[in-house]
């Protein structure tokens, strides 16, 4: 009786040891996308500002070699005007083609995507392991 009473001590401190460990790996798992996630925020952000940056510079660029064709800087800055208003108006018609679904793909694979780390990256590895439970 008493060495039965130890197994199930020796289960129950095994069964605790498991789950500790399996609540360690999901906080890992959780830091792992998050950290993947705020990345992919600060370059999505960099790299915004800095389009935003070029395309002011290029704006005035166009609009002063319009100003030069056209002798005044008043039609230069109206077309460079209408044309992102023009974008403006393409870009909300689109926002799920365009904005959301791109993102709501990319969080998602980096939120669901298995973790190819743990086979090696080897394509068919988890086939193998599998089959090879079976023998």
């Amino acid at each position: 009786m008493k060495n039965m009473e130890s197994e199930y001590g020796k289960f129950a401190k095994d069964v605790k040891e498991y789950l500790s460990l399996r609540y360690d790996l999901l906080r890992m798992e959780v830091l792992e996308k998050l950290s993947k996630i705020i990345a992919l925020i600060v370059v999505l952000f960099v790299a915004v500002v800095l389009g935003l940056a070029a395309l002011i510079y290029f704006s005035f660029v166009f609009a002063f070699a319009l100003k030069e064709a056209c002798g005044s800087a008043v039609p230069g800055f109206m077309a460079i005007g209408g044309f992102f208003v023009l974008l403006l108006v393409v870009l909300l018609a689109f926002r799920k083609q365009i904005v959301l679904n791109p993102l709501i793909r990319v969080i998602g694979g980096i939120l669901f995507r298995e973790d190819k780390e743990n086979d090696g990256g080897i394509p068919g590895k988890k086939e193998e392991k599998a089959n090879d439970g079976n023998k």
